[in-house]
C-alpha cells in the first residue's frame, strides 16, 4: 500500500482502502462542523457552500479515477443525506418518529425536497462521481494515441487473467466498463420515472415494470478488444451521443446542437 499524491495506491487496484480512508475523514470533519450544520441562525446557502467546498471535496478527491462498487456508492450517499439531514433539522431516530409520528417524513427523497427548498443545486456523492468519470473518459476517448487510452481500453484478459485454470468468483471490474454500465442505469431510471410519470396520469393504467441494467460481466468484452472510438460507440450505443458530450443528463438537460455536431464530428457517425 502506497500513499501518492493524496491517494492510496495497492497492486490489487481497488478503492476500498481510499474510500473507506476518505470517508473515516469526512465523518470526523462533519463532527466538527455539526454545531455549523445544524445552527438555525446561519443561511442555509453558506452550509450548502461549506459542505461543497470542504466535505465533498474530501471524499471526492480524484474519484473520478476509481472503480466504486454498488455498496461503495451507497456509502457514498449515505453520508450526502446524513450531511442534509443535519442542514434541513430533520430527527432520524425511532424514538422520535414513535413521539412525533405525524412529524416531517425523514425519507431520502423527502430531504432532498427540503434541501432543494432551501436552494441546494447539487447531486448526491455517487452522481457527481460518475458525472467526473464520465467527464474523464470523454477526455480520454478524445485522444486516442494517448497512454490513458491505450490502459483503458487494453485487451479484456490483461484485467481478467488469474494465476489458476479456473476462475474463482466474478471477473474483476474494469474502470471504463463499470462507469457505463452506471450510466446506462441511471439513463433506464430516468426513462422508467419518465414512463411512470406519464401512465400515473391515465386512471387503471398499469406501472411498467422496471428494466435492469446489464452486468459488468454480461457486457461484450469484444469492446476492449477493438479499442477504436467508432467500434466503442456501436457496441455500447446506450445513448452514448447524450451524455458523452453533456455528462448531466441526469439533470435533465438535452443536448444542444453544437454539442450533437461536436459528437458527430468525433465519433464520425
Amino acid at each position: 500500500m502506497v500513499k501518492y499524491l493524496g491517494v492510496y495506491l495497492s497492486q490489487k487496484a481497488r478503492a476500498q482502502t481510499d474510500i473507506t480512508k476518505r470517508l473515516a475523514i469526512t465523518y470526523a470533519s462533519l463532527k466538527v462542523l455539526r454545531p455549523f450544520f445544524e445552527s438555525r441562525d446561519i443561511p442555509a446557502d453558506w452550509k450548502f457552500t461549506i459542505y461543497g467546498q470542504v466535505l465533498r471535496a474530501i471524499v471526492l478527491y480524484a474519484v473520478q479515477s476509481e472503480t466504486l462498487t454498488a455498496a461503495q456508492n451507497v456509502k457514498l450517499d449515505t453520508l450526502h443525506f446524513r450531511v442534509l439531514r443535519n442542514i434541513t433539522h430533520t430527527k432520524t431516530t425511532f424514538y422520535h418518529r414513535v413521539v412525533n409520528p405525524n412529524d416531517t417524513p425523514a425519507s431520502n427523497m423527502a430531504i432532498s425536497k427540503k434541501a432543494l427548498d432551501l436552494g441546494y443545486k447539487g447531486h448526491t456523492l455517487s452522481t457527481e462521481a460518475l458525472n467526473r468519470k464520465l467527464s474523464l473518459l470523454g477526455h480520454i476517448i478524445r485522444h486516442p494515441d494517448s497512454l490513458e487510452h491505450k490502459v483503458t481500453f487494453t485487451n479484456s484478459h490483461m484485467y481478467r487473467r488469474h494465476r489458476t485454470n479456473f476462475r474463482v468468483g466474478p471477473p474483476k471490474l474494469h474502470w471504463a466498463e463499470t462507469a457505463m454500465t452506471d450510466a446506462y442505469g441511471r439513463i433506464q431510471y430516468l426513462e422508467q420515472q419518465d414512463r411512470t410519470a406519464m401512465l400515473m396520469r391515465l386512471p387503471n393504467a398499469p406501472i411498467p415494470l422496471p428494466v435492469a441494467p446489464p452486468e459488468p460481466h454480461y457486457i461484450n468484452h469484444e469492446y476492449y478488444l477493438n479499442a477504436t472510438r467508432n467500434t466503442v460507440w456501436q457496441l455500447h450505443d446506450w445513448e452514448l451521443q447524450r451524455f458523452y458530450t453533456t455528462v448531466r443528463l441526469w439533470r435533465g438537460v438535452e443536448p444542444s446542437a453544437q454539442d450533437r455536431k461536436q459528437w458527430q464530428r468525433v465519433s464520425g457517425r
